[in-house]
């Protein structure tokens, strides 16, 4: 999935989604057709509004992230749904504006061999959870730690 706030904003109404560059918006919400919720969300990536890209294994890697990266603005995040570079070039080679990617994948080996392919291939930063496995590992750390709400 391609997820995407309107710049300033992190209502939950706000929120606009594109699977694969396919879609998966949900319309009703921002009250668009699907070829419009999606033209909206490329235009904001065309327009510079958008300038960082996050990348997950998963879209409920992606939304445990969110959950502890609320403040995020100006950000697209983007569900593999596996650890697909293909997803990635196909996107980047029309987002030229992007100033920052993160591969925000699982902190195993194949998420590390995947880090390392993406990055001989394009200018890319890790992201990794701190000391875990994985982005939900860190956040039931944190509930636990009772730094999440």
């Amino acid at each position: 999935s391609l997820n995407a706030f309107e710049y300033g904003s992190r209502k939950t109404n706000k929120l606009k989604q594109i699977r694969n560059i396919g879609i998966d918006i949900d319309c009703y919400k921002v009250g668009l057709p699907v070829p419009k919720a999606r033209e909206k969300i490329i235009d904001l990536v065309h327009k510079g509004v958008i300038k960082v890209l996050y990348a997950f294994e998963s879209a409920i890697a992606l939304l445990y992230f969110w959950s502890l990266n609320k403040g995020l603005k100006a950000a697209l995040l983007v569900s593999m749904a596996g650890l697909k570079i293909k997803v990635l070039e196909s996107f980047l080679e029309s987002s030229e504006r992007l100033t920052d990617v993160f591969l925000c994948v699982d902190n195993d080996e194949a998420g590390k061999a995947f880090v390392k392919d993406v990055q001989a291939k394009i200018n890319a930063k890790a992201l990794f959870p701190p000391t875990c496995k994985d982005w939900n590992e860190y956040l039931q750390i944190k509930k636990a730690m009772g730094q999440f709400y």
